[in-house]
């Protein structure tokens, strides 16, 4: 007779066997199948970020790219798109970022910190030049155009000629993508403390601003996972951090974190036309406030300027939502879409008010008109400038510095 105990053993030894089995299969073909799901992701064509000219093509919808970039054929355009876009980041103590140094045909970016100039001078800047540091955010950095077309390397060549026996002048170009007035103010004092200390400081600022409603500069997001991930000792990342790099860096992620963002500016689209009375008067103490702040900046690096015997030149720079007839704008679709941009809409002519009232200074220059009547594209995408659009920013801020002699002590 079989014993009981045995047999119940020995059935329960088989279903494990079984169950683990089963459980095993399920997990290889799960692992199996999101490795083919994740090469199969790698062949699905991004072309905003693989290919640069293909996505300006696609927004151009059938126009000629000669509207926005005349001149260049199309393996040099894909080159300069290139070079342009695929510029990253990498960590500055205080201001938090800053664009890593680059060696290309278009686009050249200094250890200095800063996007080279047609006839670059030197870094760290002679005393035997006029040096001029210029701030701004990726239109002053020149986002989409060479280093000699961007408005810092045609304001140098602009100003060269009102010299009048003074020393040379150079410009050092220190426009960073998303920059605006507060992390401008932390660069200027950084350079001034490390030594490098200019004759003349611009800080060519705009939109961004009110990009920032809550100052808290891009990427700060990044810095918070960082810290809040962190373990005690403040050291060693835990675990989960690397599991979620590592989680952001998969192909199948990438694709649902762009579908996830197709969706949410299809409803901010929505809501731009949605707008209300409240929305407005909301929108209104927001633009109050960033233009209090851009003030306070404005009197921080005025200050600090003086202590370091630096004159200090302020412009307020175009945007396509201001005075500009956008049936030209050849990108409007994507700007209109873009929620984040909506304050500078209702920011722009606060911020005339305020220049006409006499808030901002003797060294306020205000550029922002200067496209009121002009009938041609004026941006390469959604609120970068063309080639055209840098030069005649680079011309208008050198005949008001010259109006008002702004440039020499």
């Amino acid at each position: 007779m079989m014993n009981p105990r045995k047999f119940s053993i020995g059935n329960l030894f088989k279903r494990v066997v079984s169950f683990y089995k089963t459980t095993a299969i399920i997990f290889v073909n799960m692992v199996v199948l999101f490795v083919l799901i994740n090469q199969l992701c790698v062949f699905i064509p991004n072309k905003k970020h693989d290919s640069p000219l293909e996505f300006v093509q696609l927004s151009l919808d059938g126009k000629p790219l000669d509207l926005v970039y005349p001149g260049f054929d199309r393996k040099d355009l894909d080159q300069l798109l290139r070079e342009s876009w695929t510029r990253t980041y990498q960590f500055e103590p205080y201001s938090l970022f800053r664009v890593r140094p680059f060696t290309g045909r278009y686009v050249n970016v200094s250890d200095g910190g800063f996007r080279m100039s047609k006839n670059q001078a030197p870094w760290p800047p002679s005393t035997d030049h006029y040096n001029v540091f210029v701030f701004g955010g990726s239109n002053v950095f020149g986002i989409g155009v060479s280093d000699e077309q961007t408005m810092v390397s045609c304001l140098q060549e602009e100003l060269a000629t009102l010299k009048d026996g003074h020393k040379n002048i150079r410009v050092y170009n220190f426009g960073r993508g998303n920059y605006y007035s507060t992390q401008e103010r932390i660069l200027f004092s950084r350079l001034l403390i490390e030594g490098f200390v200019p004759d003349l400081a611009l800080f060519f600022d705009g939109a961004l601003d009110f990009n920032h409603p809550d100052d808290r500069p891009a990427l700060s997001h990044h810095f918070e996972l960082l810290f809040d991930q962190l373990k005690p000792n403040m050291s060693i990342p835990t675990h989960w951090i690397l599991i979620k790099s590592w989680l952001a860096g998969l192909p199948s992620v990438k694709i649902l974190r762009n579908f996830i963002k197709h969706l949410v500016n299809s409803q901010t689209e929505h809501q731009i036309n949605q707008t209300t009375v409240s929305d407005q008067a909301s929108n209104a103490v927001i633009v109050e406030h960033v233009m209090n702040r851009y003030e306070k900046n404005k009197k921080a690096i005025d200050a600090l300027a003086e202590a370091f015997h630096v004159r200090t030149v302020y412009a307020w720079l175009p945007c396509p939502l201001y005075n500009y007839d956008l049936s030209h704008h050849l990108f409007n679709d994507l700007l209109m879409k873009s929620g984040d941009k909506m304050f500078a809409k209702g920011g722009y002519p606060c911020m005339k008010k305020r220049m006409e009232d006499n808030k901002l200074g003797d060294n306020f220059l205000w550029c922002a008109d200067i496209q009121e009547n002009v009938k041609v594209p004026l941006y390469i995408d959604t609120v970068h400038y063309t080639a055209g659009m840098h030069k005649l920013i680079a011309k208008e801020i050198a005949s008001q510095m010259k109006t008002r002699n702004l440039l020499f002590r």
